[in-house]
């Protein structure tokens, strides 16, 4: 039994498929069912239960899947000890991220660079939460929002504060909401992160949560449409402090609600396998985890 064998198989077991496997590791998908097929001949045992749609665990599958990881994981955790992590980081990382990430964090992005100059980076903007297509290869994909059910790996960020704001013009007209069910009263701008999501926003208070269903004047995906449509009094949008503070400060924005209805919206990191992690990848998750909250508490202090 080769321990690449190993690896390939605690790859395609977390990932469920051949083919992802396959463009994962980049290597054929026959190769990866080969390579699959001679690991179960020398272990005497099935360890994949194939069907035309999906690859399914057989028990034995568990075991070995479980116990593999455990020595791939010693195995990497020796090899990090006694290498020199920093000086051999290089190449490319791909990373899918909403356009707001790129905004509050261009500064650090730029030190990381000046810390890992052996590193580039491919930074793709992503503003809404659909599924990525297969054709689409990347290290890290950065999503906002609840995540959907997923076969990548997800590690928490942090989270982007937000809040509901109109501008000057918009409240002067129209007047002020003082609660949340005013809204129904109002132009709505209605960011959609999926396709066809409901239309409505959730509130929390002593009394518990209360769902405003919107009827929106204005639906984007645009984050920066979003904000241009707000500052120019199409209506009240909720949006990032990160955004929004500025505007806020230079009075082109209002703060509702005496800000009683804060956002909290978490951050996600995804990616394929925790096998097969390019140490390039696991510093830029790393800096990103330790720096991210830093930048947003700065940027909306």
């Amino acid at each position: 039994m080769k321990l690449e064998d190993m690896e390939l198989f605690v790859v395609v077991a977390e990932l469920g498929s051949f083919t992802k496997a396959g463009d994962y590791c980049d290597i054929p998908k026959s190769t990866v069912s080969r390579r699959v097929k001679e690991l179960e001949d020398s272990l005497k045992v099935r360890l994949l239960n194939r069907t035309t749609r999906a690859l399914h665990l057989t028990q034995q599958g568990e075991v070995f899947y479980q116990r593999a990881k455990t020595i791939l994981e010693d195995i990497s955790r020796i090899q990090n000890e006694v290498a020199d992590e920093q000086a051999t980081a290089s190449g490319r990382i791909t990373v899918y991220a909403p356009s707001l990430l790129f905004h509050v964090f261009a500064r650090w992005m730029t030190e990381f660079r000046k810390k890992f100059p052996n590193i580039s980076l491919e930074l793709l903007s992503r503003d809404d939460n659909a599924p990525l297509g297969d054709d689409k290869r990347f290290d890290l994909l950065i999503q906002a929002g609840q995540l959907q059910d997923s076969s990548f790996i997800a590690k928490k960020l942090g989270d982007i504060p937000g809040g509901y704001f109109a501008s000057p013009s918009y409240l002067a007209e129209a007047g002020t909401p003082s609660k949340p069910e005013d809204l129904t009263e109002h132009n709505i701008l209605f960011r959609e992160l999926v396709h066809g999501e409901e239309p409505e926003w959730h509130f929390y208070d002593d009394q518990g949560e209360h769902v405003v269903r919107l009827e929106p004047s204005i639906i984007t995906d645009s984050p920066q449409g979003l904000l241009a449509l707000t500052c120019h009094g199409g209506g009240i949008a909720r949006l990032s402090k990160v955004h929004a503070k500025p505007l806020v400060d230079e009075g082109k924005l209002v703060s509702l609600f005496d800000d009683r209805y804060q956002l909290a919206i978490p951050l996600y990191a995804l990616y394929p396998s925790r096998r097969y992690m390019p140490e390039r990848v696991r510093l830029l998750l790393q800096y990103l985890e330790s720096e991210l909250p830093k930048a947003v508490a700065q940027l909306v202090r």
